[in-house]
């Protein structure tokens, strides 16, 4: 649970247990450790048999990773940074870092790099560090800090507060490169998609050992970040938010940040520069205190070039590679598949979010939502990129409110549409503001005591965005619970307004068939998943990874079914989203993570509810239904001890989904 001055934010996950991941260090070709003792002989360079791998043929489902990294390995410095700085209130400590820079420029000798490996702790700049870069053949240069990115001023300045893009170009003499060294291009970051393969070449630094040029492999989460509430830093008593305007939006990936990685560019499928890991995310408030798994961020190449660009202007120089400026505006540049709505005019507590999310309104309930019905017609190259296109506007944050509730509670968690009438199904923690009641019982169910009165419910569709007074804003689309399963952790829940979608010019009923999920229960060994969710209220993100085990049976006199075990990362928020097979198809619900600091004998662990349950709370709850006949009571839940209704929200003909 995160305390926020009057706020309240908690982001609910089943039994949550995932922490910030132990430090692995993921290496081309295999693992690698690192040893105690020093080797007999010293580095003579990580020595690529370029030939090699460049006869390798490109897998079927992804980019050659092998030939990416000799492509780009010989751009990748490993840095090292020396300075007096400060700690516990002595000053003139001596302050060492590790890092990672990437060559830009070989004729002017420009390193792209993290302005955080400058800093010790505090907002000053060591401009007068000692710096030294190793190059891919295992020789080493002094370099100089030569700019940083500020939000101070419109000129890269060493006398100024660093900018939370992290952004710094070293120089170091050009005649110090090694002679096969190489300098990487840029690729335009706002042409990014879900799903598509990224990767990154850094240092792994522990203890008093570096391995440099250590290559880890992920996916584009996330192309676009701009959920700017969850990025707030707190310092003292006061608080800022992270987007301080030296960048638009943030890419989130799956690559894993560890000592030595700061500064690191993150690459394309092609070898090309898309970003630059940001270091300075994790001083926010939600990393910060959260057990964050599988997530990272970086600044775009957008901004990487609008810097560059001032860099170079006030160097009097003239770039060797263009550096046009590509910054996206926004997420909100992208058609929005809302195409009618109107906010909430009422501003009252119930109507009125928090501060930190400025960025939301609320839909009114009596407003008509018109969806964009257009099929999807961009195709994807990976498995990720295909579920993604078909998949991440089936998939809602849910964001769960109670103004009256402990101060202002306010906690988020995933969904997924079931049928054009505008179900939902999640788990049912996510809408229970007693679901942390039964954390650290040792009782999986979260849902032992229940409480669905006291709150609000929304749904926030990722490309879903109206105007609410001339500005452009996520809509919060009311929801209302329709069932639950106290003992299966799920639950459905329905959209409050009238809801339809355009269709052959005019306009058709519910939302279109392209939309909805199908659940399939066929889960097997090793098959490739796709989990899609809100992590941390960072918004619909995806993660990747296998079925580790079909059938894990451990809690099933519990919960009374058998888990999906998968290695997808899950964090708090990912509760109630879909696991995706490679067809699209929802085989099971996130809803366990497992906390690797608390338990460090497990990593990549994550349980699903199969969706062979699902479908039987759902016919359980369509059989109650036909069953209960009329009554008198209105607005009460009825049910059988475990699975309850509300009769008045359950469809004449039971709740319809498709299932395969």
């Amino acid at each position: 649970m995160i305390d926020m001055s009057n706020r309240i934010f908690k982001v609910l996950s089943a039994l949550f247990l995932s922490a910030a991941i132990a430090v692995s260090i993921v290496a081309c070709g295999g693992g690698s450790s690192v040893q105690e003792d020093e080797p007999e002989q010293p580095y003579t360079g990580n020595i690529v048999n370029k030939e090699e791998y460049e006869e390798r043929a490109a897998p079927s489902d992804g980019a050659d990773m092998a030939a990416l990294y000799a492509e780009t390995y010989t751009s990748v410095v490993t840095i090292s940074v020396s300075y007096a700085g400060s700690s516990g209130g002595i000053v003139s400590v001596q302050q060492n870092a590790v890092g990672t820079g990437t060559i830009i420029d070989l004729e002017n000798g420009f390193i792209l790099t993290s302005a955080s490996l400058f800093e010790d702790g505090g907002s000053t700049v060591h401009t007068d560090a000692a710096v030294l870069v190793s190059f891919y053949d295992g020789n080493s240069a002094d370099a100089a800090l030569l700019a940083y990115d500020t939000v101070a001023s419109s000129a890269p300045t060493r006398f100024t507060a660093p900018a939370n893009s992290d952004l710094a170009i070293l120089r170091v003499n050009a005649e110090n490169i090694p002679s096969g060294a190489t300098e990487a291009g840029f690729a335009d970051s706002g042409a990014l998609v879900y799903g598509a393969d990224c990767f990154t070449v850094a240092a792994a630094a522990t203890g008093d050992a570096t391995i440099p040029s250590v290559m880890d492999v992920s996916i584009i989460t996330k192309p676009y970040n701009t959920h700017t509430g969850n990025f707030t830093v707190l310092s003292g008593f006061s608080r800022s938010n992270f987007f301080d305007g030296s960048f638009e939006y943030l890419i989130s990936t799956g690559i894993t940040m560890r000592s030595g990685s700061a500064g690191a560019a993150l690459f394309n499928a092609e070898g090309d520069i898309i970003g630059m890991l940001n270091d300075r995310v994790e001083n926010t408030y939600v990393f910060q205190t959260s057990d964050i798994y599988g997530v990272s961020f970086a600044t775009p190449s957008a901004s990487v070039k609008a810097f560059l660009n001032k860099v170079y202007a006030e160097q009097g120089l003239e770039p060797s590679f263009s550096v046009d400026s590509l910054i996206r505006q926004s997420i909100f540049t992208a058609d929005s598949i809302i195409k009618k709505a109107t906010a909430h005019s009422i501003l009252d507590p119930v109507n009125t979010l928090p501060a930190d999310f400025e960025d939301y309104c609320i839909v009114s309930e009596d407003s008509k939502i018109v969806i964009d019905g257009d099929a999807n017609t961009v195709s994807g190259t990976t498995t990720a990129e295909r579920v993604a296109v078909e998949r991440v506007n089936s998939t809602v944050s849910i964001l769960h409110y109670a103004p009256a509730y402990e101060g202002h509670r306010l906690s988020e968690g995933s969904g997924f549409l079931i049928n054009g009438d505008g179900y939902l199904v999640t788990n049912m923690h996510v809408i229970n503001d007693l679901a942390d009641s039964s954390n650290g019982t040792g009782n999986i169910n979260e849902n032992v005591q229940e409480d669905l009165d006291t709150a609000y419910l929304y749904a926030i569709f990722e490309n879903g965005t109206i105007s609410d007074n001339g500005d452009i804003k996520y809509a919060l689309l009311p929801l209302e619970v329709v069932a639950y399963d106290k003992r299966g952790d799920l639950a459905v829940l329905r959209f409050v307004n009238a809801i339809s979608h355009e269709e052959d010019g005019g306009s058709a009923v519910g939302f279109s068939e392209d939309a909805v999920c199908s659940l399939q229960t066929n889960a097997s060994f090793g098959e490739s998943v796709v989990a899609i969710g809100n992590p941390q209220g960072y918004g619909i993100t995806l993660s990747e990874g296998i079925v580790s085990n079909p059938v894990f049976d451990y809690y099933e006199s519990e919960v009374g079914y058998a888990h999906v075990l998968t290695d997808c990362p899950v964090n708090g928020g990912n509760s109630g989203g879909p696991l995706f097979n490679a067809d699209g198809d929802v085989i099971a619900v996130n809803t366990l993570g497992i906390n690797s600091e608390a338990y460090p004998a497990y990593e990549n662990i994550s349980w699903s509810i199969p969706a062979s349950a699902v479908i039987t709370f759902l016919q359980t709850v369509n059989q109650l239904y036909a069953e209960d006949g009329a009554t008198d009571i209105e607005g009460a839940f009825r049910g059988n001890g475990q699975v309850y209704f509300l009769e008045a929200r359950v469809p004449t003909d039971g709740i319809v989904y498709s299932a395969a």
